[in-house]
């Protein structure tokens, strides 16, 4: 099992990004100095649950929200929307969270898959998701699945929330 860090980085640079992509062999196209184009991801053991409510990965131990959120939001809305489902138990827990750039990247599948570099299983609203890596003052790491890339994106900015939990 990948044993993904949980606890997210309040800095976290390009060149740790790189290595975190290689580290895990996890795709991310572009051109950014941080890409790794020729990574194969991980083999995901995916498996839904809670009436298709979430998708257990058995690789990494994750229980991630299917859907995510219904719109895309700043960041701040986004730390809103997890205190919200766990405010309401989502799926019978209140211990969700933005998960990490490498716990996100973990879902990143090398090709697009009905337009998205994502399996099939998830919801595909949430083309953007932000992390809750912050990147510098005033911007964080956020997946781009409709592209199948990471960068950093102003907190301000908006993005869709997929909900974690270890």
């Amino acid at each position: 099992m990948f044993r993904l860090r949980r606890v997210p980085s309040q800095n976290l640079t390009g060149e740790e990004v790189q290595s975190i992509l290689g580290k895990y062999g996890f795709y991310c196209s572009g051109e950014f100095s941080w890409s790794n184009p020729g990574g194969k991801g991980i083999a995901n053991n995916f498996t839904s649950v809670h009436s298709g409510q979430t998708i257990l990965d058995g690789a990494t131990g994750l229980l991630w929200q299917r859907s995510g959120s219904p719109k895309s939001m700043t960041f701040s809305e986004a730390q809103k929307y997890i205190e919200e489902l766990n405010r309401q138990e989502f799926a019978g827990y209140s211990d969700w969270r933005l998960p990490t750039l490498e716990e996100t990247m973990s879902l990143m599948e090398p090709a697009a898959n009905r337009r998205l570099y994502i399996d099939a299983k998830f919801d595909a609203e949430q083309g953007w998701i932000w992390t809750s890596d912050i990147y510098s003052a005033g911007r964080a790491w956020y997946v781009g699945f409709l592209y199948g890339y990471c960068h950093p994106n102003g907190i301000v900015n908006g993005n869709y929330v997929r909900a974690v939990r270890s």
